[in-house]
């Protein structure tokens, strides 16, 4: 994966989410590690790949790459692409239809 990539994305963690240095470091690592297990293919089968070399480490070191492919998928990939907001619209219309079901409606014949 080009290498622009991984700058922009730390731009994003430090501007846009104001993480830490050392958690950016953290996250960034986990990331590059990841894309070159991939080969740069981010896919279902890719990360559960990735994420099987983590299942004999412990349950914070799993954690750890989770929240990173998390962060890079969903958080920044998805931003990009603007996923972000189309999720977040989706979980606002499904909220108002939890609080505001839609009326039946009454044919006659």
């Amino acid at each position: 994966m080009d290498r622009s990539v991984l700058s922009e994305f730390e731009e994003f963690l430090l501007v846009d989410l104001r993480r830490a240095p050392s958690t950016v470091k953290q996250r960034l690592l986990a990331v590059r590690w990841f894309l070159d297990h991939s080969g740069g293919l981010v896919s279902p089968e890719s990360v559960r790949s990735y994420l099987k070399r983590f299942l004999d480490k412990s349950p914070r070191t799993y954690a750890d790459q989770v929240k990173a492919l998390r962060l890079f998928i969903r958080d920044f990939l998805g931003f990009l692409i603007g996923l972000g907001n189309l999720i977040e619209r989706i979980e606002r219309l499904r909220r108002e239809s939890v609080h505001h079901p839609p009326k039946e409606s009454h044919r006659e014949n």
